[in-house]
C-alpha cells in the first residue's frame, strides 16, 4: 500500500503489463492485400531474380525471393540490406523503384518510389484486388 502511494505522490505509472507485450497499432495506413504475382527483382549490374509480391499496398511491398535457399554463391538478395535500392519488374508497365525496408527468410519488404503514371497503374490495380475480396 505505501509503495503505491509513493507513486502516485511522485506521478509514477506502475508497470501493469510486465512479462505481457502490448498489440502495437498497425503504422501503416494504406489497406494492403494478400496476393501472388510474379515479379522480377533488379540491381544495376546484377542478374535479375525471380520473386513473388505476396503482399501489396499503396506504398509498397513484401516479395518473396525464389531460389533463396539455393547452394553457394547466394542470390544477391541474401544480401540486400535497409535502404537498397532496387528495381520491381512485371508488377506494372515500367520497372517500380523502390527500396528494402527489411530482409527476413526470403522475404524482402520494399516501399514504392512512383511517378504520377505508375501511381495511378498502381491505384488501378489496388482498386481491382479491392474489388476482387468483396
Amino acid at each position: 500500500m505505501m509503495l503505491r502511494k509513493w507513486l502516485h505522490d511522485r506521478n509514477i505509472q506502475p508497470l501493469r503489463l510486465l512479462g505481457r507485450r502490448r498489440r502495437q497499432p498497425d503504422r501503416r495506413g494504406a489497406p494492403r492485400y494478400d496476393v501472388q504475382l510474379s515479379v522480377g527483382l533488379r540491381r544495376q549490374g546484377l542478374a535479375p531474380i525471380a520473386g513473388s509480391v505476396i503482399n501489396l499496398s499503396r506504398t509498397g511491398a513484401a516479395v518473396r525471393v525464389h531460389g533463396w535457399n539455393v547452394p553457394v554463391p547466394a542470390a544477391w538478395p541474401t544480401r540486400l540490406g535497409h535502404g537498397d535500392e532496387l528495381w520491381l519488374t512485371g508488377l506494372l508497365d515500367a520497372p517500380v523503384s523502390c527500396w528494402v525496408i527489411s530482409v527476413d527468410e526470403a522475404v524482402v519488404r520494399v516501399r514504392f518510389s512512383l511517378g504520377d503514371s505508375s501511381r495511378a497503374q498502381l491505384d488501378e490495380l489496388l482498386h481491382r484486388l479491392a474489388s476482387s475480396t468483396v
